[in-house]
């Protein structure tokens, strides 16, 4: 009964191993014909029926890896032909397949905020379309604020904006600060040498306005000519020459203040405002506010990233303006690097290469022990069987060796605009280093000094987010240890060695998903050595049978592509370039 069942099992495993070969070579023939999606679903059926086998699960990764690498190069095509939607959908394949590709990721989500962008604009048309421009202004900010990059919606903002702007102007015009009802109406004055406060009033009277002066107005003389002058500008003009200025009280009243620093601070409503910053700096950001709005009464708050500022209202709302500004989140870069090293070794062996010629000679004793020594009467014993001869064997080189190609590192990586990012593969390396001591009596040593030895690659990104364009800093180093050397010092001998080092620096400008690749990095070495029998291998024409020559030449290239995707982009409020 065991053994029946023991039979079934067995029957069962090779049942199953039947099965999961089959499915693997029909993932094999799906992967060599481009089908990856089928070849995903054949390596994941393999896979399941036979868990334990690297080899399936292997395959089964690297298929995935391309199946979303294929689906990712589709939503591209789509997104460069402005097919939104299948765009979407084929980067929402790509990380259905393999979860883990942050690029199609990344693709995605920039996808999906160009269509909300853009539904956010439709539905700003409409509204524009029914004169709703409030309405209108709000959803193409939105989409703007979504997309920055939306050019469409960026053109309608600013459009509308102006077109109210000028509205504004048109009714300001046709609406007097003071009073409306006489705002166009002529005036023509002749006052010659009269006090100041009585020219006000004559002014007044014209237009039925109520005038009244701060107890700090100056009654002097003063001449005023006018003729033909709306009211309100010759208001203006007669408060100017002075040196005065008006604070609205009512619709029919106007108070008449001299127009100091005192008197502006005295007259004007302060209010207090905090700005917690995201982004911004708060030391970098009060200068601003210092140097551009003379903001005087600001307080920075380090801990909290913030500012807090005492303004005007006028004043509060340029500050508010400006912090909104430059207070926005900064650019973001992936970078994909791939760093190759290239053996272009070439080994030549030609001729016939001989093994150690010997001659040995020595005594075998009749009885007794043989010590180290010999006597001379055993020396005279020897004998034609007592000598050895070894006879070299011959080999005959004719071999050509070639290089080869090494993936030394291929990083992701993810900086910030202008941020600098590093990325290193070395190790710590020993290097001797010879120190002198000069006292009473000079003494010299050496000590150990580490010294990294590998690869090391710096980036600095500039996004320059209106081109989808990147400004790449390159500095890349790749260094190696050399000969080992024998330093003398003090009369004592210490191993050390020297070390190489290839250097390339460049700047690059690069579109977003556009790979470069920097090359040249070249060190060469070559190398012949020649083993002869000594006299045979000299002789003419006959001597290359008994000689072998061998000759290395090597050279070694680094490789380096890069390739930036833009992760975010500075987001940028559309009234800037307005403003």
């Amino acid at each position: 009964m065991i053994k029946q069942g023991v039979f079934i099992v067995a029957v069962a495993l090779l049942l199953l191993s039947c099965a999961a070969k089959s499915a693997y070579n029909k993932g094999e023939k799906f992967a060599s014909q481009g089908k990856f999606d089928e070849a995903v679903l054949a390596y994941e059926e393999a896979k399941q029926r036979d868990p334990q086998n690297i080899d399936y699960n292997v395959r089964l990764i690297m298929a995935r890896e391309r199946a979303s690498e294929l689906h990712y190069q589709k939503g591209a095509e789509a997104a460069l032909m402005n097919r939104i939607d299948a765009a979407i959908s084929e980067f929402q394949l790509a990380l259905a397949v393999y979860p883990s590709n942050s690029i199609a990721e990344n693709e995605l989500r920039k996808a999906v905020k160009i269509k909300q962008s853009r539904t956010r604009y439709e539905l700003g048309v409409e509204l524009e379309k029914n004169n709703d421009d409030s309405g209108a202004v709000t959803q193409y900010q939105e989409a703007v604020k979504i997309d920055s990059r939306n050019a469409v919606a960026r053109k309608a903002l600013e459009t509308l904006i102006e077109k109210r702007r000028i509205s504004l102007e048109e009714k300001a015009k046709n609406a007097d600060d003071v009073k409306p009802l006489f705002s166009a109406k002529p005036v023509t004055l002749q006052l010659k040498d009269v006090q100041v406060k009585t020219a006000f009033e004559i002014l007044a009277k014209t237009a039925g306005l109520n005038v009244l002066f701060d107890e700090s107005v100056k009654d002097v003389k003063t001449s005023f000519f006018i003729k033909d002058t709306p009211f309100n500008k010759a208001l203006d003009l007669l408060i100017q020459i002075n040196n005065l200025f008006k604070n609205k009280v009512d619709d029919n009243t106007v108070l008449l203040i001299p127009d100091t620093p005192a008197k502006r601070k005295q007259y004007q409503d302060l209010i207090i405002q905090s700005y917690y910053l995201s982004n911004a700096d708060a030391k970098k950001t009060a200068n601003m506010l210092k140097t551009l709005l003379n903001v005087r009464q600001i307080h920075v708050n380090e801990e909290l990233n913030a500012v807090i500022v005492r303004e005007t209202s006028e004043k509060m709302e340029l500050v508010k303006r400006l912090i909104d500004s430059t207070d926005r989140a900064d650019a973001e870069v992936y970078l994909d690097l791939e760093l190759l090293e290239v053996n272009r070794t070439k080994i030549l062996e030609l001729g016939t290469k001989l093994s150690q010629y010997s001659i040995n000679g020595g005594v075998t004793p009749t009885g007794g022990k043989l010590g180290d020594l010999l006597t001379l009467a055993q020396l005279k014993n020897l004998a034609d069987g007592n000598y050895l001869f070894s006879i070299p064997n011959a080999t005959l080189n004719l071999a050509i060796s070639q290089g080869m190609v090494k993936t030394l590192a291929s990083p992701r990586i993810r900086i910030l605009n202008k941020k600098k990012a590093r990325f290193a593969i070395s190790d710590r390396v020993p290097i001797a280093v010879s120190t002198t001591t000069v006292a009473q009596t000079t003494t010299t040593g050496s000590t150990p000094e580490y010294k990294e030895v590998g690869v090391k690659m710096d980036f600095i990104p500039i996004v320059h987010s209106e081109e989808s364009e990147v400004t790449l800093e390159v500095k890349l180093e790749v260094s190696s240890l050399g000969e080992k050397v024998t330093l003398q010092a003090d009369g004592k001998s210490t191993e050390a060695y020297t070390t190489r080092s290839r250097n390339a620096e460049t700047f690059l400008r690069l579109k977003d998903g556009e790979k470069a690749v920097l090359a040249g990095l070249i060190s060469n070495n070559e190398r012949t050595s020649t083993s002869k029998v000594p006299f045979l291998g000299d002789i003419p024409l006959l001597g290359i049978l008994f000689k072998s020559k061998s000759e290395t030449s090597g050279e070694t290239d680094i490789l380096m592509s890069i390739t930036p995707r833009i992760v975010r982009i500075i987001d940028v409020p559309p009234e800037v370039n307005k403003s």
